[in-house]
């Protein structure tokens, strides 16, 4: 949660939130490195190599 957002409804596993109210700006892996869905649904984060899949607002750690 970005500093000063006023959270008012449920935030998403992995959300980066921010603004008034808070909206989603991103996803965080769970070492805190952003991570880079770009014009794809699975993405493996550049530091600890976890892999993850986006389905519309929602993202959840892929099984290792």
């Amino acid at each position: 949660i970005g500093a000063g957002a006023v959270v008012t409804r449920d935030v998403p596993d992995y959300a980066l939130m921010v603004g008034v109210p808070a909206r989603i700006a991103g996803w965080v892996c769970e070492c805190g490195e952003k991570l880079d869905f770009k014009d794809k649904d699975e993405t493996i984060c550049s530091r600890c190599q976890r892999g993850y899949r986006k389905s519309g607002d929602r993202v959840e750690q892929k099984d290792a």
